[in-house]
């Protein structure tokens, strides 16, 4: 993946202004992840695309180190030294605030331009967290274009499978062509 569209996709779960190390993420690599320019922790990809959101967002709540912001504001400074390290944010409370992003009307907008992958079967989405707003937006646009595909699931259920069953081309082209509509 790309590494524009996956800082995208992260800040737009998280909700922060994260950033990687590399110009591409590829399969079982380690990457620095890093939070307002500064190292936050060190993301380690799966080995399978349909897992990279999910294997994302549960090292980023188990590994970051998240000030909770009336911390950041009673201290005024973002750097995070060991006095504030217990002022940090809980698993629990970064994951409800991925599931608050994900709830939301702006994000599904979004989501639907950082959210989809080309495949050699043809487009995923990771739906983790997700209702069907989202991916009935790529069915939709599949049928106008008369283009038959069959419905999937991965084998975890984090990723919902458009198999189109044209060549990996075709499917990055009409993916970049559904971004812009």
């Amino acid at each position: 993946m790309e590494k524009e569209n996956f800082e995208n996709l992260i800040k737009l779960v998280t909700g922060k202004n994260l950033s990687v190390t590399s110009n591409f993420i590829e399969l079982e690599k380690e990457y620095n992840v890093f939070l307002d320019n500064e190292f936050n922790f060190t993301f380690k990809t799966p080995k399978k695309i349909d897992s990279l959101l999910s294997s994302f967002i549960n090292q980023y709540c188990n590994k970051a180190k998240i000030v909770e912001q009336k911390y950041l504001d009673m201290f005024k400074f973002k750097r995070l030294n060991m006095y504030m390290r217990h002022h940090c944010k809980t698993k629990f409370s970064l994951m409800n605030d991925i599931k608050e992003n994900f709830n939301t009307t702006d994000f599904i907008r979004e989501y639907c331009k950082y959210g989809f992958y080309s495949t050699e079967y043809g487009i995923g989405i990771f739906v983790q967290f997700l209702t069907d707003k989202s991916f009935t937006l790529m069915e939709k646009f599949l049928t106008n274009k008369n283009i038959p595909f069959v419905l999937e699931y991965s084998e975890k259920e984090f990723v919902l499978r458009f198999k189109i069953k044209l060549n990996r081309d075709i499917h990055f082209m009409l993916l970049n062509e559904f971004k812009t509509v």
